[in-house]
This record gives C-alpha cells, structure tokens and sequence, in this order.
C-alpha cells in the first residue's frame, strides 16, 4: 500500500531543500502577511474614525433634548380590567397605559 503525496508536499518535495524549509519556517509567511494586513487595518480604524466623526457631528446638529412634559401624578393606582366569566381580565391593547395621560407632541413636529 503506498501513501500518495498531497499535491503541495509533491510542490515542496520539488523544491531545494532550503526553499522548502524558507517556505515552510516561521518567518516567511508572518513577514508575507504584515503588510496587507497593517494596510488593511489602517483602512478599518480610519473608515471608524470617520463614522465616529460623522456622528458626533450629526448629534450636534440635532439640537437640545426634548422632554416630555409630565402630567400630575394621581394618587390612586389605575383601574383593572374588569373580570370575565372564566375569571381572568379582559385585556386589550392601548396605545396609553391606564392612569397616566398621552404625551402631547412638540408643537415644531407639523403632526396634528
């Protein structure tokens, strides 16, 4: 039974001796692939600066923070749901949680 080469050992077993072991050593391929490399992580962390940059710009243009005017707190808790016939609440869905009024809008936003 004989073991065939895979087709880089037969490119290896083709070469001299020393070219085989330059090639296959711990220097080429790390001084091969740093300078693609240090050229591509230049071009990631400048591409994220400026993003960085564009955003902090954009923020700053946006204006002060808007904030909700509060209505005044009740003292009684909301009301539940009432009870059906099997005993759980009849729930449905609202825009507003019960007790608490809706936020006006900003009077700059043209919704009506």
């Amino acid at each position: 039974m004989s073991v065939k080469n895979t087709p880089i050992e037969s490119t290896l077993d083709a070469l001299p001796a020393q070219n085989a072991a330059n090639l296959t050593g711990k220097e080429f391929f790390p001084h091969l692939i740093s300078g693609p490399f240090h050229h591509g992580l230049l071009i990631v962390f400048t591409a994220a600066a400026l993003m960085s940059a564009v955003g902090a710009l954009v923020s700053l243009l946006r204006g002060r923070q808007f904030y909700y005017e509060d209505g005044p707190a009740s003292a009684a808790p909301p009301a539940s749901p009432p009870a059906t016939r099997n005993g759980q609440a009849n729930r449905q869905p609202s825009a507003v949680p019960a007790g608490r009024p809706a936020p006006s809008l900003p009077c700059d936003t043209g919704v009506t």
